[in-house]
């Protein structure tokens, strides 16, 4: 998009949400540059008015000369306080805009490309930048005004004096070199930024607390931290003396054109052809010229910032909009998902992490997807969720594409717990019926899941019952356990109804054997009813063979390829590496050391 489309995009907001203060910005902004100009003119009259004892010019030259300083305060302020409202109410849009399309993007490669993260670093909290970066423009174009008006003031007196052009315009380029300079260093400096910020966060944060707490781990976070730091600060220091350099460069001409206007035009005062008047109209426009070119620089930055930050989200955008307005998923399914020839790789030429897929889940089965760490297993759930997209191959609901449904529509339709699953420090009824927005404040509904879930027992301790707030980061909440808190995770699973697609990717790791098969067992009747409302396929993915011997069909990984495929009788009967890990996962649970609860038992006998 052009600046002048971003212009427009910026002042079509701006109009929605403050049209009269954009108004009153807009008008004052403009005509201030001429109230420089009169005061200019009014201080050459006041002085001529005074060496010719007219005390009546005097008069009214003083009057013209108040007016325009203080039009130029007032004016200031007004422009300021107008333009800094408008900005906010700007800026409030434009964030709102911002997260919603985050959310709203398709796919996860934003959250692992490292230019895509830049771009998410300028965008976020940057409503405010990208409102004042057209700002930044208008002020631009009222100095260049204001620079018109001074020369063609200028050469009024001599024709010469219209040269201090020539001097101005390497200072203004000056300007735009140490604007390009600053990003160049802000777009260096920000991995090893981001990498400095990640190494204090893992420092501070909870969950790394007790590995940390090793003075000697601790002395290696800070000092890999203190490199990060040092590399992004040489970057923005080594960027910083550049711009400064090319700045010195600019004002050095600015300060010999300077020189000669006022030599030359003290020439026309020794020799009688300009007044004493003239003299101080040209030193109070050559003033003037400074500041102009100290405005156009401040806009030129402030703009390069904003518009850096409005690229950013309009590409972080780009990838919503061509997702959206997709197909519609069925509203139940018959056939099942099928992938065909599927490949996956993070990035162009890399190995891929999946090669080859081809697998059919058929509608209203429960499918277990097994295979050592590093298999691919997670990377295909990322797949069947739409958070990623193959990089050849296709994923069909139904016979239609998953890339042509609309996105939102799918996820609407796919229910997951996975094993990173996210803690929202928000009261109970909110922390589970995320799960399902619909019915977020549906407490009976919520209730239920909770049970459901196997989650009773942390409900029932906590005090407050759904209205209990969670964590401690946000108010004198309760902290859970990693159990407890995964309990709750489980919750948002059961809560959402009729869906097409329902995975489990190790969500119960932080739970015990008996827990865990609790858990499953509540979920295999779950799916049962699933698979009866909207054919759902549920997707069971587990390091434990235990947990997926009930599987209708069992897709065993390996590599990135898919090595076997059948129900867990046919797979033991053949003997292959499912039913070799299988034997080897029961040896070890026939270890005195590792006893397990009555009745538990794991059959991979062939």
């Amino acid at each position: 998009m052009t600046v002048l489309g971003q212009i427009g995009v910026i002042a079509r907001i701006a109009w929605q949400v403050a049209p009269l203060r954009s108004i009153v910005a807009l008008l004052v902004t403009v005509v201030q540059p001429l109230a420089g100009a009169l005061l200019a003119v009014s201080l050459r009259a006041i002085l001529d008015a005074a060496a010719h004892r007219d005390i009546e010019g005097v008069m009214i030259a003083a009057i013209l000369a108040a007016a325009a300083q203080g039009g130029i305060a007032l004016g200031w302020s007004v422009a300021t306080v107008q333009r800094v409202l408008v900005n906010q109410r700007v800026g409030e849009r434009i964030d709102r805009e911002v997260l919603l399309t985050i959310a709203n993007t398709p796919t996860m490669d934003h959250l692992t490309d490292p230019k895509q993260l830049h771009d998410l670093e300028l965008a976020q909290r940057g409503g405010q930048r990208m409102a004042a970066a057209t700002w930044s423009v208008v002020t631009i174009g009222a100095a260049l005004l204001q620079l018109v008006v001074t020369l063609a003031l200028m050469s009024s007196v001599h024709p010469a004096l219209a040269g201090m052009l020539v001097f101005v315009l390497p200072t203004l380029w000056s300007a735009r070199t140490a604007v390009r300079h600053v990003l160049a260093g802000a777009a260096a400096a920000a991995i090893p930024d981001r990498a400095e910020r990640a190494l204090f966060d893992l420092a501070v944060e909870p969950t790394g607390w007790r590995e940390t707490r090793n003075p000697r781990t601790a002395e290696f976070l800070r000092d890999r931290a203190a490199e990060r730091h040092t590399e992004a600060t040489g970057a923005a220091v080594t960027a910083e003396v550049r711009a400064a350099g090319a700045q010195a460069i600019g004002w050095a001409f600015f300060l010999i054109g300077w020189s000669s206007c006022l030599l030359l035009t003290c020439q026309l005062v020794l020799t009688g052809r300009a007044t004493f008047g003239t003299l101080l109209l040209v030193a109070t426009l050559a003033a003037q010229l400074r500041y102009n070119i100290v405005a156009v620089s401040s806009g030129l930055q402030g703009s390069a910032y904003g518009w850096a930050g409005l690229a950013a989200y309009q590409r972080i955008g780009a990838g919503r909009r061509t997702r959206s307005g997709g197909a519609t998923p069925p509203g139940r399914l018959d056939d099942g998902i099928r992938l065909t020839a599927v490949d996956f790789a993070h990035q162009p030429g890399q190995e891929p992490v999946l090669r080859d897929i081809n697998l059919h889940l058929p509608a209203g089965a429960t499918v277990a997807l097994v295979g050592a760490h590093g298999s691919g297993k997670t990377t295909l759930v990322d797949l069947l969720c739409g958070f990623r997209q193959p990089t050849s191959g296709q994923i069909t609901i139904d016979g239609v594409p998953l890339q042509t449904l609309d996105s939102a529509a799918w996820r609407r339709r796919v229910v997951a717990a996975f094993q990173d699953y996210a803690r929202f420090p928000f009261r109970v009824q909110h922390s589970v019926g995320v799960g399902d927005l619909p019915r977020v404040d549906d407490s009976a509904a919520v209730t239920a899941a909770i049970r459901a879930a196997g989650a009773a027992p942390v409900f029932d301790e906590l005090p407050g019952g759904l209205g209990a707030l969670l964590g401690t980061r946000f108010g004198d909440g309760r902290e859970l356990s990693g159990g407890q808190w995964q309990r709750l995770a489980l919750a948002k699973v059961f809560l959402r109804a009729r869906p097409l697609l329902a995975v489990l990717d190790e969500p119960t790791a932080a739970l015990d054997v008996h827990a865990e098969r609790e858990v499953y067992t509540a979920y295999t009747e779950q799916a049962r009813q699933n698979a009866t409302a909207a054919g759902t396929v549920t997707l069971l993915v587990s390091h434990r063979f235990s947990t997926v011997q009930a599987a209708d069909l069992i897709v065993m990984l390996d590599h990135g390829q898919v090595v076997e495929v059948g129900t867990h009788a046919e797979l033991v009967s053949q003997d292959g590496r499912y039913a070799h890990l299988c034997r080897l996962q029961a040896a070890s649970f026939r270890y005195p050391q590792l006893p397990y609860p009555t009745g538990h038992r794991t059959s991979c006998a062939s």
